[in-house]
């Protein structure tokens, strides 16, 4: 058995022999991390803590913390070995074990049958989270400042079938993560390489015991991931001969290449980076608890030849040491983001080119990365044509508006105001200068809808008889500081939008009609950066006009309903059924027509 456990300046001279010719943002990190860690006076180990959940039908599995042990040791070479390939030396996940090398297990009773937790919905992984709760406590775990795998006991094996679809998703950060994987006995990286047996599986239907593995343990791999903090990104069409991103979809390939079945699964650069400064691989927990502070100065976004060419200054606390730039198109649920990685120079400047860019709305994430392990986000919508040309315009906004957006997040109100008024010269800005100078004024007293003489008026203008939302409070025309995005502006299709009602799921806005109108239209969808699922819904008096698709993601939908003789107008976002995380849905434009 191998067990990974280094000091960083002992990883860092690894990165140095083993890697012919680490990429230029590999050389500038690691230099950046070895100074943050060296002044540490007492470095402090981070590793992954385990729990094995039992449904109240059933016991663990005799051999599942041996077959597990394998099945973690496996993910922790394969990290090991990609932090390695990209020069950073064979950093990767620590694990909880004995003396013996066995995984230390807790084992947690659920009060359910394993019917009960069957299915996708992250409530009933976050309900055995708070099952194991008291049993972490009892053994000195805080699972909320630690990361935790849980193993869960949820599916059924007879006569060569795989029946129940269980829970595997995960969250996390550089400071604590949860990801959930359903066990079975067939869970195995030592099985990978069967090709010849085979069984029938409720999801994947027929498929060999070697695939079930690459899909399952690949899974594992993946959503530890995520608890680690990383997010979803693709292989660049230039790495589609390495395989597929782990973080991709690359959880369905892990291992396959021990069968001969295809090239494998890998991490992106943008991973490695990212997960280089995580306290699990760095080795260092200095600076965790600390607030990371960025802003991005001098930002330049132009378009060449198909390409975005993004240029700026990072000015930053903690030390910055890498920008990653995600592509984003819309759809695939960010899946097809790819990312795309830059260097700092001395003075903090970078320059990262983006490609692959395809027709349609896009969001750009740009992501600062701290040497703690925090990350700083930073999002931007923007169109492509159909002839691959990115249209650069909506950058125009965030960096005419870059001081009133900083005294905006910073709480300074007044200022904001004040800083939003000066830049309406513009013609582009505006219409955005006006928005951010309104929500960091006094609440306006808007009109009731009696009050209204137009032929058409937007119920983001005018006042609502109830109004509640799933998270933070009714906003109106922008997006609440509290909830996410960085920028305040709703935000939809690509586009930035003026007029429309934050409604983060479960949500209700009430609107008194008086008989008065004869339609509403509006466009729904989740703000960008939303990462839940929707229901949009339109009540007249009390009957359902209208029920969008369930939306996710970039999906939109246009709402047209007739509303002729409507006293009370309903506006109601219900969640998609898989908890109400990221469900940040937004009415664009709610318009009312005579």
């Amino acid at each position: 058995m191998v067990r990974h456990v280094f000091s960083l300046t002992g990883l860092l001279l690894l990165a140095t022999g083993f890697a012919a010719e680490p990429a230029p943002e590999v050389r500038g990190a690691i230099e950046r991390l070895q100074k943050f860690a060296n002044e540490e006076k007492a470095p402090a180990r981070r590793k992954i803590y385990f729990v094995y959940f039992t449904p109240a039908d059933r016991e663990p599995p005799s051999d599942c913390r041996e077959r597990l042990g394998r099945m973690m040791r496996d993910v922790q070479e394969f990290y090991a070995r990609e932090m390695q390939r990209h020069g950073f030396g064979p950093r990767t996940i620590q694990l909880d074990q004995d003396d013996r090398g066995a995984l230390n297990l807790h084992f947690v009773k659920g009060k359910h049958p394993a019917a009960y937790y069957l299915g996708r919905d992250t409530a009933k992984g976050y309900e055995i989270r708070q099952d194991a709760r008291p049993v972490l406590a009892a053994a000195g775990i805080d699972d909320r400042k630690e990361t935790v795998v849980c193993f869960c006991h949820v599916r059924t094996e007879k006569d060569g079938k795989v029946t129940g679809i269980g829970p595997y998703y995960g969250s996390g950060s550089f400071r604590h993560g949860w990801c959930w994987f359903t066990d079975a006995s067939i869970l195995d990286p030592l099985r990978l390489n069967d090709k010849t047996t085979m069984l029938d599986d409720e999801e994947y239907h027929r498929i060999s015991v070697g695939r079930y593995n690459s899909i399952f343990i690949g899974g594992a791999a993946h959503e530890l991931g995520h608890a680690l903090g990383l997010s979803h990104n693709r292989e660049r069409q230039e790495e589609r001969s390495r395989g597929k991103s782990l973080m991709g979809s690359g959880n369905r390939t892990y291992g396959e290449e021990r069968r001969g079945d295809g090239p494998g699964s890998f991490l992106t650069l943008a991973d490695a980076l990212r997960l280089a400064s995580h306290p699990m691989f760095s080795g260092t927990t200095r600076g965790l608890e600390l607030e990371s502070i960025c802003r991005l100065e001098e930002l330049r976004v132009e378009a060449r030849g198909g390409f975005l060419d993004i240029s700026g200054r990072v000015v930053a606390a903690p030390t910055p040491y890498a920008v990653i730039a995600y592509n984003d198109p819309e759809g695939g649920d960010d899946y097809d983001a790819t990312a795309w990685t830059a260097p700092l120079d001395a003075a903090d400047r970078f320059t990262v080119r983006v490609g692959e860019l395809k027709p349609g709305t896009a969001e750009l994430r740009l992501v600062v990365c701290h040497v703690n392990g925090a990350v700083s986000w930073f999002r931007y919508p923007f169109r492509v044509s159909a002839d691959g040309t990115p249209d650069t315009s909506t950058f125009v906004i965030p960096v005419a508006l870059r001081d009133a957006f900083r005294a905006w997040a910073d709480g300074r109100l007044q200022e904001t105001r004040q800083l939003a008024l000066a830049t309406t010269n513009s013609p582009m800005v505006r219409p955005w200068a006006v928005v951010l100078a309104d929500i960091a004024g006094p609440e306006p007293a808007w009109p009731s809808l009696a009050d209204v003489t137009t032929n058409t008026v937007s119920l983001g203008r005018v006042q609502w008889s109830e109004a509640r939302v799933g998270w933070s409070k009714p906003a109106r025309n922008h997006f609440p500081r509290a909830v996410g995005p960085e920028l305040p502006f709703l935000c939809l299709g690509g586009r930035y939008v003026t007029d429309g009602l934050y409604a983060h799921a479960p949500s209700q806005y009430v609107f008194e009609l008086g008989g008065r109108w004869k339609t509403f239209t509006a466009e729904v969808g989740l703000q960008a950066g939303g990462f839940g699922s929707v229901v949009f819904v339109v009540r007249a008096d009390g009957r359902e006009r209208f029920r969008s698709k369930l939306l996710k993601r970039d999906a939109t939908a246009r709402v047209s309903v007739d509303v002729a003789g409507v006293k009370r107008l309903e506006l109601i976002t219900e969640n998609g059924g898989d908890g109400n995380q990221g469900d940040w849905g937004i009415w664009a434009n709610p318009v009312l027509a005579r």
